[in-house]
């Protein structure tokens, strides 16, 4: 069928990261099929400008709410540009709190932006008010606080960054309640196309109607009409259903089908994060279905893994304590963008200024001031080199917040027998990584090890960026690449800490707790402070950030950008000044704020606790 393409929901795939020691989780038991099944429909097509009006939005909404209903949903549908944050929380609670809904659905049409690495979906009001926006990767932690059996998030929406001022500033609004993790749920999710990239929907010259569709929309309806035989499990009784881990491939081929159909040069490619094991399904086969395979095409598909994503997961196949080299986790078909972002990792570690003492080195920008907390004193020792200025002081544990000569303000720790290495490119603070100081036990480790550190620093740092970092396979082949991973993050008997900070986040991405739980452990006890990020994840602080250990908190907020989406879930609560310089952070993945009262929000925060 030909189409033409009318507009865009426009406004980052995935392998596998870094595991810890001695991984085990509880499974939850799952009885199927669920008897009490819930699902809030959100559909919006008006917009307030500079956000352009869509077609489909509202349309395809009320076609997976009315499926959904035939499939014994219990749906609340919201519908049209009147739409407010409020609403959607209040239908979801409703639910949540219900205590006998086992599988709720949150399905989402309309324009979606990324911030940095946090998402969200915008509702009509957005640009005017910051809080009418749903923030996705809070909601979907939060989910998993609560008695569902299975939450399942299915976003038709772009996943773009937006060049508008008033859409970077917006920062969203939860919509599930506030709860304590008590269980493991098992949380889907769905996305119409990869990270940085828009969601189309089209009309057909053929249809009479003229009506228009999403192509995600009309892709995921479609899986449970005309699935492919090998899609279909079939329950007792004989029920055939599609199960949620069964979708992905088919989304992926039908949604470029119908991209290519209606322009060659056009591409979307779906994301599925699918944390369900078989059978659990949201829908039943709609119709008997002929064995079959997904058609040939007259374009070649895209792959759902970026060289990087590839890249880690040959990582993943290699046997514990095997040496890697670029041509180790380099496939030759992607190796020209991988290997290049190997190659520039090896050369920055390559060039750190060697560090005698803790502290800091800043790379691409000059040091303007500096203010140091717990017992620390303000001020700069500067030493030059031609790859950075290094501030040196003893006083490992600190909080080191720094205002940079273009005006970027970042805290971030100095951790003991470590120096902080910050990497500052054009947009803001790019990468953070932390090396042994030259009199340490570790340095020579790491020396030998250097090689081998880079790729995986590298490889982290850019699925990070690319919004790829995350685990794939069901439970039991995710929690196996968990382990495989387990002796890369170990310098004998220390954690790297930067790939430590780069495990806990793939943990939690992956609903992997115990794993988060693992690495907060051990970076606390080699240390001896905990790390805010991994110590937050692993639900180690305290409501007001402090942490139950007693051991001190560094820094005071997340080290990276997305952490804090996940205070809410984690149950923590930052200072006021802090809260107050949220809207001032820029979209770089590690945590950096820009604005003239950002240096004062920001800095002594170690005051207040």
């Amino acid at each position: 069928m030909q189409s033409s393409l009318i507009s865009r929901r426009k406004f980052l795939a995935g392998g596998v990261l870094f595991g810890s020691l001695g991984l085990a989780a509880a499974r939850a038991e799952v009885k199927l099929p669920f008897i009490n099944r819930a699902a809030v429909v959100i559909g919006i097509n008006d917009y307030q400008l500079p956000l352009v009006n869509l077609r489909a939005a509202e349309s395809g909404a009320s076609a997976i709410a009315d499926f959904l209903k035939k499939e014994g949903f219990t749906v609340t549908r919201l519908l049209g540009g009147g739409v407010r944050v409020g609403d959607i929380f209040d239908a979801v609670d409703a639910f949540v709190q219900n205590g006998a809904v086992e599988q709720l659905v949150i399905y989402f049409a309309g324009h979606g932006i990324l911030v940095g690495t946090s998402e969200y979906w915008l509702l009509s009001g957005a640009t005017r008010n910051g809080n009418e926006a749903v923030s996705v990767k809070s909601s979907v932690d939060l989910a998993g606080n609560t008695r569902l059996v299975n939450a399942v998030f299915i976003s038709d929406a772009c996943r773009s960054l937006s060049p508008l001022v008033q859409v970077s500033q917006i920062h969203g609004s939860d919509i599930f309640p506030i709860g304590e993790r008590t269980k493991h749920v098992y949380v889907d999710q769905f996305y119409a196309a990869l990270p940085g990239q828009a969601s189309f929907e089209a009309k057909s010259i053929d249809d009479a109607a003229r009506d228009y569709k999403g192509f995600f929309t009309t892709a995921f309806l479609k899986a449970f009409s005309a699935p492919t035989s090998d899609m279909i499990v079939k329950l007792p009784g004989d029920i055939g259903v599609v199960p949620n881990r069964n979708l992905r491939a088919f989304l992926e081929h039908d949604v470029q089908v119908q991209a290519f159909n209606a322009s060659i040069t056009l591409r979307q490619l779906p994301e599925a994060n699918i944390d369900s094991d078989l059978p659990v399904y949201i829908g039943r086969l709609q119709q008997p279905v002929s064995p079959r395979t997904l058609g040939a095409t007259e374009f070649a598909p895209v792959s759902p893994a970026s060289g990087v994503a590839k890249s880690l997961e040959a990582v993943g196949a290699l046997s514990p304590g095997a040496r890697l080299s670029i041509d180790q986790v380099v496939g030759a078909s992607d190796a020209g963008p991988a290997q290049a972002v190997l190659l520039a990792a090896i050369k920055q570690q390559s060039d750190e200024v060697p560090m005698a003492r803790e502290g800091v080195v800043v790379y691409g920008r000059r040091i303007k001031a500096m203010q140091v907390d717990q017992g620390g004193e303000d001020g700069i020792v500067d030493h030059p080199h031609d790859n950075g200025r290094y501030v040196a002081f003893e006083a490992p544990g600190t909080t080191v917040t720094l205002l940079l000569d273009d005006g970027t303000v970042t805290a971030q720790p100095v951790l003991r027998n470590f120096g902080t290495h910050i990497i500052c490119t054009e947009s803001g603070v790019s990468e953070v990584r932390f090396t042994p100081t030259t009199p340490s036990d570790l340095f020579e480790i790491y020396r030998n090890d250097a090689e081998n550190l880079a790729v995986l620093r590298g490889l982290a740092a850019e699925a990070t960026r690319q919004g790829v970092l995350r685990f794939e396979g069901d439970r039991d082949e995710r929690m196996r690449s968990a382990r495989n991973f387990a002796e890369r993050v170990r310098v004998e008997k220390a954690v790297d800490p930067t790939l430590g900070i780069y495990a806990a986040y793939a943990y939690a991405n992956g609903q992997l707790w115990e794993g988060v739980k693992s690495v907060a452990e051990i970076l606390a006890e080699n240390l001896g402070i905990e790390l805010f990020d991994a110590a937050m994840l692993a639900g180690r602080l305290k409501p007001d950030g402090s942490s139950r250990s007693g051991l001190p908190v560094v820094p005071w907020l997340p080290m990276m950008r997305q952490g804090f989406e996940a205070l809410r879930a984690s149950g923590v609560t930052l200072s006021v000044r802090i809260e107050a310089g949220r809207s001032l952070l820029i979209q770089d993945p590690w945590s950096a704020f820009a604005g003239d009262n950002a240096y004062a929000l920001i800095g002594h925060q170690g005051d207040l606790k």
